[in-house]
């Protein structure tokens, strides 16, 4: 397990440059909503808000997607095609209790009787960066009801925890390594084992 250092008002534009290069969902403000989406070329995420609108699990749900294609002929229909695979993403800024989700999940649609390509596909190419609760938002939260904690990395690729001006990098999953390019490190540098 490896842990670092990131000012955290370089976060965003961080966040920004990895978004030019591949997708990126994010909380971002919408009119009086915080809503997670795509970040498009130039927008960044907010990294201080209480909870979103709308689920982050939406982006390996979507509410309509393209599974096969189908084509009408003189002989009746035909198979015209599978859908493309997914892209190499990044889904940041979810909480704790979003990525313990992904593990109930993960139980669900990858096993050994029944295994979902689509949802598995996401998954294997998604680097989920969740961040901690340091202040948890609301009393409602549960999800210490639900074996998870507001600071808790399961499910997550990488967990960041807000220190003061500076956020603490957790991560110990082997392809947090493809995103190692954009996250320029404090010269404090500690190494778990």
């Amino acid at each position: 397990m490896e842990t670092r250092l990131i000012n955290k008002d370089k976060l965003a534009g961080i966040v920004g440059k990895i978004a030019e290069d591949m997708p990126v969902f994010a909380p971002v403000k919408e009119e009086d909503n915080v809503l997670f989406k795509q970040l498009e070329k130039g927008q960044a995420p907010l990294i201080s808000f209480a909870n979103s609108k709308n689920a982050p699990k939406n982006f390996f749900f979507p509410h309509s997607e393209r599974m096969m294609k189908y084509t009408r002929t003189e002989q009746g229909m035909a198979f015209a095609g599978a859908a493309e695979g997914a892209k190499e993403s990044v889904l940041f800024g979810i909480r704790p209790c979003d990525a313990h989700s992904y593990l109930l999940l993960d139980m669900l649609f990858d096993q050994e009787k029944y295994r979902d390509p689509f949802y598995i596909d996401k998954r294997e190419k998604t680097v989920v960066i969740s961040l901690a609760c340091v202040h948890p938002p609301y009393t409602t939260c549960f999800c210490t009801s639900v074996d998870g904690s507001p600071a808790a990395s399961d499910g997550a690729d990488i967990l960041l925890t807000e220190i003061g001006g500076t956020i603490w990098r957790n991560s110990s999953r082997p392809r947090v390594r493809k995103l190692s390019k954009y996250l320029p490190m404090l010269p404090r540098r500690m190494t778990r084992r």
